[in-house]
This record gives structure tokens, C-alpha cells and sequence, in this order.
């Protein structure tokens, strides 16, 4: 199987969400907008963000406007707060490319601006 990313990112995350979703590298890489192919994309975008990339620089590497990412963001966050499932599969993700301590503060926030 050839593996593909997103042009600039890493093709380590890439794997690693498609290893741990069981997705084709190839879907993820995809305009399809099918569920579970559109969880890994904002997966993505979500650890790229917590790695300290600027918003601008992720819409670039997905080739998609500024708006979207802090849509996709925005989505996966609101998902992470009621969906058990989405929580795992991001801490799993986060724990294999070790931003543990960038996820902690990044759940720690929206515990305060959710106020849960």
C-alpha cells in the first residue's frame, strides 16, 4: 500500500489516524465526505493544532479556507465533550505522536470555557 498525507503533513499522524480509525490512507486523503473519513481529517487538524500550528498554516496544508479549519475545530471539540468514542480515538492518537501535555491543557481549556 502507497501512503499518502496531505501536502506538509506529517504522513506520521496521517498514519497513525488511519491505522488506529482502520481507514485507507487514500480515503483520508479523499474528497469524500462520508462520516468516519471526515472525523479523521478534523483528527488531524486538531493534533496539528495542538503541535502549535497556526490555523492559516493548517488551512494550507489541507487546501481549505481559514473559516473551515476553526469549523472543523470547533466541531471536533464540541464532539470530544459528548462522544466517548471520538475521546479515545484522539487520546490514542495523542499518546503514539506524544502531545499528552499539550492535550491535557487543550481538555483543561474547554473544561473551563464549557464550564463542565
Amino acid at each position: 500500500m502507497t501512503y499518502y498525507s496531505y501536502p506538509g503533513i506529517p504522513i506520521k499522524a496521517t498514519e497513525i489516524v488511519a491505522d488506529i480509525l482502520q481507514l485507507p490512507l487514500e480515503n483520508i486523503k479523499s474528497k469524500s465526505r462520508k462520516t468516519e473519513i471526515v472525523k479523521a481529517r478534523k483528527i488531524i487538524m486538531l493534533t496539528k493544532h495542538l503541535s502549535g500550528n497556526r490555523i492559516g498554516q493548517i488551512a494550507k496544508e489541507f487546501e481549505l479556507e481559514h473559516g473551515t479549519i476553526i469549523y472543523c475545530l470547533r466541531t471536533i471539540k464540541e464532539d470530544l465533550q459528548t462522544n466517548e468514542h471520538t475521546r479515545l480515538i484522539v487520546a490514542k492518537v495523542i499518546a503514539r505522536l506524544n502531545l499528552s501535555s499539550e492535550y491535557n491543557t487543550y481538555l483543561q481549556r474547554i473544561k473551563k470555557e464549557f464550564w463542565l
